[in-house]
């Protein structure tokens, strides 16, 4: 409910911390850790005159990324080399490794909230085809959901916010929560893990 400035800084030292948690136990594991952003619509800036790229969110993950950088050139080599950052500018998306996998993480707000119709079907299958991924990983609904298309996952992660009058107005109702997905060799998505704050 504050404004841009209490929310930016607010925002990126919790996403700054995290990042130096998960970036320890990335070291402590001998792993690789991924920082993939895309921006959302809640981020848009409706402002007279603003481009349509124009996203607060794009401004907060380019602080982090700027923050994750600059804290990774005082760690040894062998720790900043294991951690890669890869933000979309647009709410269009990106993909990224998974394993052997691809996956692709959108905010896909122009696609059906359930793939189980055939143009929500369509939807996803399309996607594979454009971006050449094995998974989809999205959000905008504030539901959780693990649904598949051709055998292929289509993923909706909940909302860390409470819901309020515009979810309503769709009917999203979900409590906040969050969701960790594993992957194998042999699966994409291995493992779901929900939670709720």
């Amino acid at each position: 409910e504050g404004n841009i400035n209490y929310q930016l800084n607010n925002a990126s030292e919790a996403f700054i911390e995290a990042a130096k948690v998960m970036v320890h136990l990335a070291d402590e594991n001998d792993a690789k850790l991924q920082v993939i952003c895309v921006p959302g619509n809640h981020g848009d800036l409706r402002v007279k005159g603003s481009s349509n790229q124009a996203n607060f969110d794009d401004i907060l993950f380019h602080t982090l990324a700027l923050a994750l950088d600059s804290y990774l050139e005082s760690q040894p080599d062998e720790v900043s080399d294991r951690v890669r950052v890869k933000r979309s500018d647009t709410s269009v998306g990106v993909t990224f490794p998974v394993r052997e996998y691809v996956g692709y993480l959108s905010h896909v707000q122009n696609m059906k909230e359930h793939v189980g119709t055939s143009s929500g079907k369509r939807d996803a299958l399309s996607i594979k085809d454009n971006k050449g991924c094995d998974a989809i990983f999205r959000g905008h609904y504030h539901m959780s959901k693990l649904e598949e298309v051709n055998t292929m996952p289509v993923v909706m992660t909940p909302s860390m916010k409470p819901g309020g009058q515009y979810e309503d107005s769709m009917q999203a109702y979900s409590d906040p929560g969050y969701a960790f997905y594993t992957a194998t060799d042999e699966d994409i998505i291995a493992e779901v893990r929900r939670g709720r704050f």
